[in-house]
């Protein structure tokens, strides 16, 4: 399975950052601001490659839920298997795109059901030599930084891909899953 991808690269080398939205399919506003990422005029790279994809669940898009047909939730379905159902087929296709980009931000909301506050979060690294996620998060701006440790019920979802070639980790807008618990929000 192929996922619809639009890449950029620039004159220079550098690192490969990858955008996604849509891993669930009722979340439109991270697709809607790929496409307008993509459209924009303006957007230039100095250095390096950009690969986004604006919907990579789209089974679930077009039927308007945050899963598709088979009801798999893909975010938990990574890395997933490219002779299984149609998500675990997508989750295998998106784990490769992961895996071959330095960098990686997952665009993410409440979709149709939940209600998200802003926030951004990043797994811990074992490699000291990953650059500083907690101050990564907090130039973003968001007001809630969330990280979800190996006995945090998020633990396994799409944030916690390894990579091979990851040098930094990823930035995932997801629901809080420690400080704040669920019940302070």
């Amino acid at each position: 399975m192929m996922l619809k991808t639009t890449s950029l690269e620039a004159p220079e080398p550098g690192p490969h950052l990858l955008i996604t939205g849509g891993v669930h399919g009722d979340e439109f506003e991270p697709m809607a601001a790929i496409r307008q990422l993509i459209a924009s005029p303006s957007l230039k790279l100095l250095r390096g490659k950009l690969t986004l994809v604006p919907v990579v669940n789209e089974p679930a898009f077009l039927r308007g839920h945050r899963a598709g047909p088979d009801d798999q939730d893909l975010a938990r379905t990574c890395p997933g298997d490219p002779n299984g159902s149609t998500t675990e087929q997508i989750a295998h296709a998106l784990t490769q795109l992961i895996q071959a980009a330095d960098y990686y931000i997952d665009l993410h909301t409440g979709g149709t059901t939940l209600q998200v506050l802003p926030m951004a979060g990043y797994v811990m690294h074992p490699d000291s030599k990953i650059l500083d996620q907690p101050l990564t998060c907090q130039s973003s701006g968001a007001p809630i930084i969330v990280c979800p440790d190996d006995h945090s019920p998020w633990h396994g979802m799409l944030m916690f891909l390894p990579s091979t070639r990851n040098t930094w980790g990823e930035l995932n807008v997801i629901l809080p899953a420690s400080k704040p618990t669920l019940r302070d929000v």
